[in-house]
């Protein structure tokens, strides 16, 4: 996503992450860098960005972008409760093939599915 931010905005992006990164309760995630560009991209000033980004990551992800990621994987395993309860096929299947419910949610969880629905 941020290939896609236009030049002009790249320092405005730099700056909103450099900002975020200070806060103690957060630190930076690389998928941070997606919301900011969205953020930016729609024409939010660069402090407003800032105040976005973090009451997003406060509201709707609370410990998701933290250093230990603590509010993430209960997220995972509701999200693999509602697979296997609603689609038990998919469930037994990825099952079979031994994939971590964490990789498959771990980028759009994290970036808020900014990459599946792209601006551009």
């Amino acid at each position: 996503m941020p290939k896609v931010l236009p030049e002009s905005k790249q320092d405005s992006l730099r700056k909103v992450l450099r900002t975020v990164a200070r806060n103690p309760k957060t630190r930076y995630c690389q998928s941070m860098s997606v919301l900011a560009a969205v953020l930016l991209m729609v024409n939010f000033s660069d402090a407003d960005a800032v105040i976005l980004l973090e009451n997003m990551l406060e509201r709707y992800s609370q410990g998701w972008h933290t250093v230990s990621m603590s509010g993430f994987m209960p997220s995972v395993k509701v999200l693999e409760h509602l697979i296997a309860r609603f689609l038990p096929e998919v469930h037994t299947q990825l099952q079979r093939l031994e994939v971590p419910m964490v990789a498959l949610a771990f980028d759009p969880f994290l970036c808020f599915f900014a990459k599946e629905y792209p601006l551009s």
